[in-house]
């Protein structure tokens, strides 16, 4: 779940990269957390 401050805004920079099959969620998490977001991965089982 998404929750946003109130009055918080953030410019970020992602980098150039395209999503690909052969990409894990490791990998997006990380690109993710270098753009300055906080990821927690959650367990849906």
């Amino acid at each position: 779940m998404y929750v946003e401050s109130p009055g918080t805004v953030k410019e970020v920079k992602l980098p150039k990269i395209r999503p690909d099959a052969e990409m894990d969620h490791g990998e997006m998490i990380q690109i993710l957390t270098q753009a300055g977001y906080i990821v927690r991965k959650l367990n849906t089982e």
